[in-house]
């Protein structure tokens, strides 16, 4: 599950969900509608759910920063 939200403030926001790759690569396109006037910073971060048949626990990964212009 793909998350985001403002920098400063707000809630997390889920805004898609994809699927990885054998390799554990993923890529998901996102397009942002409506940013207020000025630059903006966005963090995202992925959120994992436990599944069985997969060797791995659920979780949250690290966040990353988009900065994003209108």
């Amino acid at each position: 599950t793909l998350q985001g939200k403002p920098r400063h403030g707000g809630h997390w926001r889920t805004f898609g969900v994809t699927r990885t790759k054998a390799n554990g690569r993923f890529r998901h396109r996102y397009r942002f509608t409506r940013v207020a006037a000025g630059t903006r910073m966005f963090l995202f971060r992925v959120r994992l759910a436990r599944q069985s048949g997969y060797p791995y626990e659920g979780g949250v990964a690290g966040s990353a920063k988009a900065s994003v212009r209108p």
